[in-house]
């Protein structure tokens, strides 16, 4: 970058860190609050390394306390003569920079006193903002101006998709608009990105008109094979609960199709040997429970059906929302929201040496979606 593009506006002063830069303002110099700046690398000048001042204090030594100005104000007087002492102090985060191999760094070190601090023209700050070095690996998307500029300001999809993004926020503070906004924009991108919208409150339905497919949650349902989980969903307790897990393993073993009249018949068998119960009483008892459980509470054991593919799902159609708003099933909700998870996660690393395929999934409220400590999901 060119010195022409940059002008000094002020210098560090002591006590900098390596993310936090204090500097006194030139007389002549306008900073702005919440706005870029530019500080040379102390150790690789060539690196510009960026700020954004988040304080700026004017300062003037004859009115603090124990001095001349105080005194004067109380008589209704105004001391000027301090007035050329005066200047401004300003405070800055210090944000990163990027190395020679266009990798964003944070800064290692602290500037030391007197290093010049640098405005930006707007083409240095764009330029800044998207290196050449990079053009060619990102998918950018516009989602704003740089305060007080022109400059637009953009989102890699590509490094979303490589990795995390969080969007936090108290309530109503625009988290889910942002979201919508963000996949409506990118629908006018070439390549079109992929995404996956876990809907948990029925909020995304406006996606529709950008070719947005909504399925709920139900269609991507696997089938719950971990006997523990269908006796807890059942309620069972006691040696009923384990009863009836037996019976189910038994019935994977044999390679016997899960429903309520094949557990019902293996249940019977295992009674039969009378090792669990004893008494003809006591196994009559036990199985006119399990009955009642399975009859009252077991009808999700026999809807049980082959989830949808994802992956077909999201090839066809761009844009997924998978409304979990139609019950309030927790367990389910989890057990889907892993299968999604999982099969797009391992669909993309059996196509990473190809390159083809890459999908962002937006996650709604996702504590919702993280099961408790210990539960098995």
């Amino acid at each position: 970058m060119e010195k022409p593009e940059v002008k000094p506006v002020g210098y560090a002063l002591s006590g900098c860190t390596h993310d936090s830069l204090i500097f006194v303002v030139m007389e002549e110099a306008r900073v702005k609050f919440n706005h870029f700046y530019f500080i040379e690398h102390p150790t690789n000048p060539s690196s510009w390394v960026l700020v954004r001042t988040y304080r700026i204090q004017p300062y003037n030594p004859e009115m603090i306390t124990g001095r001349t100005g105080p005194l004067a104000g109380k008589k209704g007087r105004k001391a000027e003569y301090g007035k050329r002492l005066e200047y401004t102090v300003a405070f800055a985060e210090i944000l990163g920079y990027y190395d020679g191999k266009g990798k964003w760094r944070m800064m290692e070190v602290a500037p030391s006193p007197w290093d010049l601090v640098y405005e930006p023209s707007e083409e240095a700050l764009k330029r800044f903002f998207i290196p050449k070095a990079r053009e060619r690996e990102v998918l950018l998307l516009e989602i704003g101006k740089v305060r007080g500029t022109n400059i637009p300001v953009y989102i890699d999809l590509n490094s979303i998709a490589k990795g995390h993004m969080f969007v936090a926020g108290m309530t109503r503070s625009g988290k889910s608009s942002f979201i919508i906004n963000m996949v409506a924009k990118s629908s006018r991108l070439k390549p079109r990105p992929r995404f996956i919208i876990f809907d948990i409150r029925g909020e995304y339905n406006s996606l529709r008109k950008y070719g947005a497919k909504i399925l709920p949650y139900t269609e991507f349902t696997p089938a719950i094979t971990d006997p523990n989980i269908i006796a807890d969903k059942l309620e069972l307790k006691g040696r009923e609960r384990s009863l009836l897990i037996e019976a189910i393993r038994s019935l994977q073993n044999e390679g016997v199709r899960i429903n309520r009249n094949n557990i019902l018949t293996k249940v019977r068998e295992i009674l039969n040997q009378g090792v669990i119960y004893k008494t003809v009483k006591s196994q009559e008892k036990a199985l006119s429970g399990i009955e009642w459980f399975l009859e009252n509470k077991g009808t999700f054991i026999d809807k049980q059906n082959e989830p949808l593919d994802i992956i077909r799902e999201i090839k066809e159609n761009h844009l997924i929302i998978i409304d979990f708003s139609v019950n309030t099933d927790i367990e389910a909700q989890q057990r889907t929201a892993k299968y999604i998870l999982d099969r797009v996660r391992n669909y993309a690393m059996e196509r990473k040496d190809y390159g083809d395929f890459a999908c962002i999934i937006a996650i709604e409220e996702a504590q919702y979606f993280a099961p408790e400590r210990g539960a098995e999901v």
